[in-house]
């Protein structure tokens, strides 16, 4: 399987399901850490609550993710999610000066949740395009609306810091 990142738009090529599955375990994996990361520097309640829900959240999506991959007969694993994404379109934050250690800005934070989660939304959409079970394309649009749940939190989040600091 290979995945081609452009911002936040995902292509999903030589499809196969449980590959897809565990990188969707992955990226959740990575999130949950990212956002620990973030609540780690965050000095704001409102952030850290959002965060706290989130993560919470996402410790949901990996159980989901692990209980679809069990149901196609697999074993959750560790995924080196690099090997499948083409690498000259993946985001580089440590490059960019936005490495999640050095972030205590609240409205960086929605930011970068924002981007997060659209990348997220458009990894589920794509998933779903070539999901052929029932049941997976259940899970994988359940996935799409609780994504889509998690960036307007950030997207309001955002917008409550930018009217607080006005």
């Amino acid at each position: 399987m290979k995945i081609d990142i452009k911002g936040t738009h995902v292509n999903i090529s030589d499809f196969d399901e449980e590959e897809a599955y565990q990188i969707g375990r992955a990226l959740e994996l990575e999130s949950i850490e990212r956002y620990q990361k973030l609540l780690e520097g965050s000095k704001l309640p409102e952030v850290s609550s959002v965060l706290n829900t989130l993560i919470a959240e996402e410790k949901g999506h990996v159980a989901r993710l692990e209980s679809m991959i069990r149901r196609i007969g697999g074993d959750p694993k560790e995924v080196n999610v690099v090997e499948f994404i083409d690498t000259g379109a993946f985001p580089n934050l440590s490059a960019s000066g936005l490495g999640t250690n050095v972030i205590t800005s609240g409205d960086t934070v929605a930011l970068l949740g924002i981007f997060f989660e659209e990348l997220s939304v458009s990894y589920y959409k794509e998933l779903a395009n070539h999901t052929r079970s029932e049941g997976g394309k259940a899970a994988v649009t359940e996935l799409i609306r609780e994504e889509e749940r998690h960036l307007e939190q950030f997207r309001s989040l955002r917008q409550q810091l930018t009217e607080a600091s006005a």
